[in-house]
């Protein structure tokens, strides 16, 4: 007869009891990046704003498929799920629904605003995204510098932003601005590993 592991034997070997605990969805942070040029009319200090503002972010998942054939097995190709969702809690001027929007016109135009000339480079009009988990302890307890792998994503830029509905009745709720974003390039890394330019290099500064 088949033995299970006891609730105790779970607690004493399991990620739980572990230094770093179970991941709790709820505790993250977000660096971001922009295109070297910068976005028009966007504040100095956009990238911290967007990491402030931030109320939740969805990242890809992967999967693969495979078929069952008369002489082999084959798998299909990898499907990485290219889409991020991130919602953002808006300012009463509409600042962050106005600087994706401004994003998203500079990747559909193909000149300048600040050189007047051409692009002819898709790294132009991207930047990245790094999240960040945030650790916890069993006793609730932060450890220092508790971040540890994170989410790395390079030439990112924007794809839709969503409509806003005004009303009478809504007067005690918060306006959020939800953002779509694609990416070319993904990986997950520890926070110290010095390779994480694959979403900062060439792409500018927050």
């Amino acid at each position: 007869m088949a033995s299970f592991p006891t609730i105790d034997y779970f607690i004493s070997s399991s990620y739980y009891n572990s230094d770093v605990g179970f991941l709790k969805p709820s505790r993250f942070e977000t660096v971001w990046t922009f295109p070297r040029e910068g976005i028009p009319n966007a504040p100095a200090n956009m990238g911290k704003k967007l990491a402030d503002n931030i109320d939740s972010i969805e990242t890809p998942g992967i999967s693969i498929s495979a078929s069952e054939g008369p002489l082999r097995n084959k798998f299909g190709e990898r499907e990485i799920g290219g889409t991020i969702s991130a919602t953002f809690f808006e300012s009463g001027n509409l600042e962050l629904k106005d600087f994706f929007w401004n994003w998203i016109e500079m990747i559909q135009s193909n000149t300048s605003d600040t050189s007047n000339y051409t692009r002819k480079y898709f790294s132009e009009v991207v930047g990245g995204l790094i999240v960040y988990p945030i650790l916890n302890t069993v006793s609730g307890e932060d450890i220092p510098d508790n971040r540890n792998k994170k989410e790395v994503f390079g030439e990112l830029f924007p794809v839709s932003v969503n409509s806003y509905a005004f009303g009478i009745a809504q007067e005690n709720e918060v306006l959020k601005t939800s953002v779509s974003f694609k990416y070319r390039k993904y990986e997950i890394m520890l926070k110290s590993a010095t390779t994480a330019s694959t979403a900062s290099t060439n792409n500018g500064a927050t």
